[in-house]
């Protein structure tokens, strides 16, 4: 795993009892993997077979400056990003690129969250730092470090002030990794090892800003021989074969995994074998991960679309035939999940069975959805249907439609971890 550490003066770490660890922690991490350390200040520090970077923090206010970071993890093209700082306004700036470059994040506070630090210049510091910035990178980072339980409890229960208590934290993915400097029999490379696991654990929490163009297609191709329920149905040449073929485990790993949260699993596993691809499904089940705050707020909002007008008087619409009524609930279940952002491709995978493989009167469902005033997001619904899920024209109800909100939609959709 190619790892970025991210702390802003080496020097201070050297010199400090409470830090000195990380440089140990870099110099085994390097060992096995590859390590990149980038600092304002490197001196003459060496860490072994860590390459180091320096940035200016000088530039990073102003907005090339900001630039300079992009520029940094185009080059070095880090797996994940392990930032060392949560005070520091060079540190919310590399985490933004992060998230513009979908790159996992790992945050180390290293105590400056414990009440007597954060009390210290509370009004005339502090407080402006949180307001700015310093909550933000605590909550969008991927994860949080805590090197002891105190550290762990007082950043779970951490409020706009040190006598206030939350209780629910601003970033419930908080893991306990002590320094092996203050564990007795404990060494670098045992920490090395956790926090090697902590990285795969944050990487695997969200994989699809890490799944590659080829990974992405090669699960459509896969769902869609799998819900064709025939081979020859899906559009798998030798030249997809090949490409799928050439795909490491990690990659692998990511389509699982993605394929898993949408709900696509089995049919990604039926696809693999009709395909004769030789790759090898992993258990998802025990694969550790954080549960994604999104995940929480799509089924809060899926439960509320399920209470809708709309969609309770198509349920109980007596001109329609009991398929009928259903597949019409469904479409425009789906269709409200894409406006609220809380769809995923099992809901795709359900609307392409029920047209596919159902008879039932096309031109009733197609008044319907017009009535409804929905008919052309039907029309862009079935788009994408055609486009990712390869439904063929014969088995939809009206003409697909192509336009700018249908390439908005699918825009949606990708922003939102999707297709």
């Amino acid at each position: 795993m190619k790892v970025l550490h991210f702390i802003p003066s080496l020097k201070t770490v050297v010199c400090s009892e409470l830090l000195k660890y990380k440089t140990a922690l870099i110099e085994q991490m390097a060992e096995s993997g590859e390590v990149c350390v980038l600092t304002a200040d490197k001196g003459n520090i060496s860490l072994g077979k860590a390459e180091i970077r320096t940035y200016s923090p000088v530039k990073t206010l102003f907005g090339r400056g900001k630039r300079q970071f992009g520029k940094i993890l185009d080059a070095v093209r880090p797996e994940i990003v392990h930032i060392h700082a949560c005070w520091n306004f060079s540190a919310c700036c590399l985490l933004k690129e992060c998230e513009k470059r979908n790159i996992p994040t790992v945050l180390t506070t290293d105590r400056q969250l414990e009440p007597w630090h954060v009390s210290r210049h509370y009004w005339s510091h502090k407080l402006p730092l949180m307001l700015k910035y310093q909550r933000y990178i605590l909550k969008h980072a991927g994860a949080l470090h805590a090197t002891n339980r105190q550290e762990l409890e007082n950043i779970s229960s951490l409020n706009w002030h040190p006598r206030l208590k939350t209780r629910h934290s601003l970033n419930p993915n908080i893991a306990l990794i002590e320094p092996f400097t203050v564990v007795h029999g404990m060494k670098a490379d045992n920490m090395t090892e956790s926090m090697i696991k902590l990285y795969r654990k944050v990487a695997d929490s969200s994989p699809f800003g890490q799944m590659t163009k080829e990974e992405r297609h090669a699960e459509d191709l896969l769902m869609q021989a799998g819900i064709s329920g025939d081979i020859t149905d899906s559009a798998i040449t030798e030249a997809d074969k090949d490409l799928m073929a050439s795909l490491n485990n990690d990659a692998w790993r990511r389509i699982f995994l993605h394929s898993t949260d949408q709900g696509i699993y089995e049919y990604v596993k039926a696809g693999l074998k009709k395909a004769d691809i030789p790759a090898c499904p992993i258990d998802t089940d025990k694969v550790e991960r954080f549960i994604p705050k999104s995940m929480k707020d799509t089924a809060t909002k899926a439960g509320d679309i399920g209470k809708n007008r709309k969609i309770s008087r198509l349920k109980s619409d007596e001109t329609l035939s009991d398929f009928e009524r259903k597949l019409c609930a469904t479409l425009m279940t789906v269709s409200l999940k894409i406006k609220y952002s809380c769809v995923n491709r099992a809901d795709f995978t359900k609307i392409y069975k029920m047209l596919r493989f159902n008879e039932y009167d096309e031109d009733a469902v197609e008044n319907k959805m017009h009535d409804t005033g929905t008919g052309k997001n039907m029309a862009r619904l079935l788009q994408i249907m055609k486009e990712r899920y390869g439904l063929g024209d014969g088995f939809m109800f009206t003409e697909p439609l192509n336009d700018k909100k249908t390439t908005k939609i699918k825009k949606k959709l990708f922003n939102t971890a999707i297709q």
